[in-house]
Order: C-alpha cells, then structure tokens, then sequence
C-alpha cells in the first residue's frame, strides 16, 4: 500500500514536470512526448523501489516517495529535454512558413496618376487616321491633343508623329507631299480645336467621381482645355474668332469653378476609403472643400507628418487644396497644419512640373 503511493506520487509529479518541459519546447508536442515518457517512468519507479530495499533503507512511505519522485523527476527531466528538443526539431523541419508577403500599403498622402484615358483614345484616333492614309489629319490630332513636351518625351507619341510625316513625304497621303506637322500659328486649326474640348468639358458628369482614374481625368481635361486655349492666346484673331475664343473660355471658367470642390471632395472619400485598414482618417471641408485633414498616430512625429506633406504637396495643389492639416487623434492633440497659395478654380491654365501656368 505504501509503495502503491509513492508510485502514484510519483507518477503524477513526473507527469507535471514532462507536461512542463514539452509545453516550454513546443505548445505542440506536450502531450505527444508525454505518451512517449509514460512507459519508462512507470517501469522508473518500482525498479527505485526495489533498489532502495536492497541497499537497506527503511520501509517508510515518505521516504520513498521521496526517493522515487527525485529520481523520478531528474529522470524526467534529462529524457524530458531531450525528447522534446527531438520532438520539436521534427516537427520545424516539417513545417515550413509560407513567407509573409509584403502588405503593400499606401502611403497616407500618395496617389499615383492613372493612365490618361484621352491620350489612349487620341492614339486609337490617330492610328486609325493613319491607316486611311490621312496623315495630316493624323498630325493635327497629335498635336492638338498632347502638349511640347509629350510630342518630345512620349515614344508612342513621337512614333505616330514621325510615321505621319513619313507618309506625307512619299506624297501617299490625302494632302500634296511636303506638309510637314502643323505649327502652332496655324490660327484656324487651333479655333477649330476649341470646340472639340470645349464638347469634352461640357461632358463632365456632375455626379462626384467614385474612382481615382476618373477624378484624374477629369481634371486632365481642364488641363488639355488650357493648352489649347494658350496655343490662341497670341494669335491674330479676327472677330468671330475672338468670341468663339471668349465663350469656350467662360465655360471652363464656369464648369472648373463647379468641378473642382466636387472633385475635392470626392479625393477625400476615395482615399479614406483606400486608407482605411491603415487607420489613417481623411476628411475635406471648409469653404469651397479647400481643407484636406489627415488624422492617424504616426502623426504624433513630426518628421512624419513634414514626409507626409512632402509626398503629398503636388496632388492637394493640383486639386487646388489651400490647406492641409495633420493630427494624432480627431479633435485632441496638436493640429499641424501647412497653407498652400494654389490657383482659385475659376482660373484656367496648366501645370508645367510644379509650376502652374495660367492662361489668359
């Protein structure tokens, strides 16, 4: 009866410790290595038992209890350590992580400029333009709708151009050979432009964009409006010229000066949108939606918030935001807040890199 105890006492402290030592090598694997250390500890105890007999030592319950958990135990914990550390190394070298894939998270004041759906649909134009060897009117499209830069910069651009003036130099195309593309003081031409922009700003939907890629080209268009209105600017006008020039710029003036707060404020939804997970606030208010307020903790840093500002100048400019205001947390803490001198909406004209180049 006596050794029936210290057995059991035994047995349940060995137990504890190999539960202990496999919870600490694996969460896994405590309950596999202590099936596999059950047998031997069992065996471990009357073989202590009978051992402490023979060597004399008294028949005292306590003392084997004693004797056997301490053997018991330091048993366990040497065959313990080892079979976990096994047990463990196995079951590593089973399991292989899937690699974390990189979350690719927006930058709180960063939005990329989608692909300018006008200058697709121009070159669709001017493809087909070229196909029915109407290479002139091919050139006129080109330069027409893309500005000095583009025609230099842009290789699809360019590549159409250069195709143009090749096929009306082999005197293949609907004009005598030797035209060469359209300068920019052919008065008539560009008058003509006017009103195929002037039908694009009219087209406008008034409802808010719900996608970047719309917000951006509508305003792309404003910006189009405005290079063909300066390609008029110093040109000898006559009169019925002068006003189709003057009625195509009150309705830019008109439909920027109703665009431009709704587009501001649709920036503010599509990016609180987009940012969301990151928990980064965007609201736009004020007079006209001229405010744009970034909200979320790294803002507590100040080199965070001069970044973010930095990042994000170029675009709120665009939308012709007049401030820009970073907190740490909605209506608490310290508001930072950056004033910009952006062009008032009514006024037409374009950017040129950071520089914004109006038209009179």
């Amino acid at each position: 009866m006596l050794d029936a105890g210290a057995i059991l006492l035994g047995l349940i402290m060995m137990l504890v410790s190999v539960l202990g030592l496999s919870k600490a090598a694996h969460d896994h694997y405590g309950f596999v290595v202590a099936g596999m250390l059950l047998p031997p500890a069992i065996l471990i105890m009357p073989f202590t038992i009978a051992l402490l007999r023979k060597r004399g030592f008294p028949d005292n319950a306590f003392l084997h209890a004693a004797m056997v958990v301490g053997v018991g135990f330091w048993g366990m914990v040497v065959s313990g350590a080892v079979l976990s550390n096994v047990t463990h190394d196995a079951a590593a070298s089973s399991h292989v992580e899937a690699p974390a894939q990189e979350a690719e998270t927006p930058s709180p004041v960063q939005a990329a400029r989608p692909t300018n759906v006008i200058r697709d649909a121009m070159l669709v134009e001017a493809r087909a333009q070229i196909a029915r060897r109407d290479y002139a009117t091919a050139l006129r499209t080109l330069t027409n709708g893309t500005a000095t830069r583009d025609r230099t910069n842009d290789p699809e651009i360019r590549a159409l151009i250069d195709q143009a003036n090749a096929g009306l130099s082999q005197g293949s195309g609907k004009v005598p050979a030797g035209t060469r593309e359209p300068a920019f003081d052919q008065t008539g031409d560009e008058i003509e432009q006017l009103s195929y922009w002037q039908q694009r700003v009219e087209s406008i939907p008034t409802t808010p964009p719900t996608a970047v890629e719309d917000l951006w080209n509508r305003e792309d268009v404003f910006e189009q409006a405005a290079v063909q209105l300066a390609r008029t600017a110093s040109a000898n006008l006559t009169q019925a010229q002068r006003q189709i020039r003057n009625r195509y710029k009150a309705i830019v003036i008109g439909k920027q000066r109703a665009q431009f707060p709704v587009l501001r404020a649709a920036y503010g939804h599509i990016v609180r949108a987009a940012l969301w997970e990151q928990n980064v606030e965007v609201r736009v208010g004020g007079s006209g939606n001229r405010t744009i307020t970034w909200t979320a903790t790294m803002f507590v840093d100040h080199a965070n918030i001069a970044s973010a500002q930095e990042n994000a100048s170029s675009i709120v400019r665009k939308l012709r935001f007049t401030r820009s205001a970073y907190r740490w947390a909605s209506e608490i803490g310290e508001v930072n807040t950056y004033s910009m001198t952006p062009p008032a909406d009514e006024v037409v004209g374009h950017w040129d890199g950071s520089a914004f180049v109006p038209v009179s």
